[in-house]
């Protein structure tokens, strides 16, 4: 029978490489490429749309700034709404992302029947369509940020290339400081053995995601040119699916094989993420702290009700006075 450690790394697996960085970044590449062809603007993100907005106010064009205020504004909304939504789940018990991946599907699926449905010199710079396209890409976003504990985006490539440089640098480092020093073959078996840091693997799953989003704008237009509006249908039905997996076998994302290295303590990103996520849920905070307890030179200590002792329970998780560290040490049972 395989371990809870089994079943978690498993999860992230599948979370990891097939929703976060396969799945949900092709569907934006793809959306952001395909909705230039419909309605002439790039609309996965509000960097170019802030630009735009500038540029229009200061040239007197209050019109057309406008209207890029309002698609700020919609970004903004989809924002909102998703974490609300994720948010009355979590305190309904309900699948958390399932509610949130039904309404990215359904914009999308409305914004490509509504495209098929109106004649083409109607869709050009037309205000609606834009702001359903990128409500839907602002869903997405604050999910995967929420899902994710704000390690990934996948509706914009400029925080993923920057952090890919990053990594990339500090990796080359590290190769070249573990290869000092040593024969031919010991460097090269050493450079080999980077692979398993954290930093390689973080590194390919920056790869995964840009390549991810790269083949959805690539695909997207094809798609488009190919079958027109009814493309869209790939997309939605992708997203309809993952909201069923969410409630068929809940879509989690566990920290603590990213953010805690074998043979080191558990760090302060590791620690905020596990006390704002697992209070609710003492089983995955048992799972998560026995996974950190096993692999960690030091375990953590556990929060007590500040006003009163924690009542008798393996975990237990609390917040934290305003100030304090989220995990501040007190006390722990186990």
């Amino acid at each position: 029978m395989p371990s809870e450690t089994t079943a978690m790394k498993r999860r992230l697996m599948l979370v990891e490489l097939t929703t976060l960085a396969m799945v949900l970044p092709g569907i934006a590449g793809a959306v952001n490429a395909a909705g230039f062809f419909v309605v002439g603007s790039y609309l996965s993100h509000i960097t170019g749309t802030v630009a735009r907005a500038g540029d229009d106010l200061a040239l007197g064009q209050y019109s057309s700034a406008l209207t890029y205020l309002m698609l700020i504004a919609a970004f903004f909304f989809g924002a909102a709404l998703a974490s609300v939504q994720i948010e009355v789940s979590r305190r309904l018990n309900r699948p958390k992302y399932a509610f949130t991946l039904l309404t990215e599907a359904l914009l999308l699926g409305g914004f490509a029947l509504l495209c098929a449905l109106t004649p083409d010199a109607w869709h050009r710079e037309n205000l609606p369509l834009m702001a359903v396209v990128v409500i839907s890409m602002g869903l997405q976003n604050a999910m995967v940020t929420r899902l994710s504990g704000a390690v990934v985006r996948t509706t914009h490539m400029t925080g993923i290339v920057t952090d890919l440089g990053i990594e990339t640098a500090r990796l080359a480092f590290l190769a070249r400081d573990q290869a000092r020093g040593k024969g031919l073959w010991a460097g090269l078996t050493s450079f080999a053995s980077i692979g398993r840091d954290p930093e390689a693997k973080r590194v390919k799953l920056l790869t995964i995601i840009f390549a991810s989003f790269f083949a959805g704008a690539l695909l997207g237009p094809l798609v488009y040119l190919q079958f027109g509006y009814w493309g869209a249908i790939g997309p939605t039905a992708i997203l309809a699916a993952l909201a069923l997996l969410d409630i068929a076998v809940g879509i989690e994302w566990h920290p603590e094989v990213h953010f805690v290295p074998a043979g080191r303590p558990a760090n302060e990103q590791f620690l905020k993420l596990v006390a704002a996520e697992l209070a609710a849920n003492p089983q995955k905070a048992k799972a998560a702290l026995d996974i950190l307890r096993r692999r960690s030179t030091s375990a953590p200590a556990l929060p007590a009700q500040p006003d009163e002792p924690a009542p008798d329970a393996e975990v237990s998780f609390t917040t934290s006075p305003k100030g304090q560290d989220p995990l501040a040490s007190k006390s722990h049972e186990t």
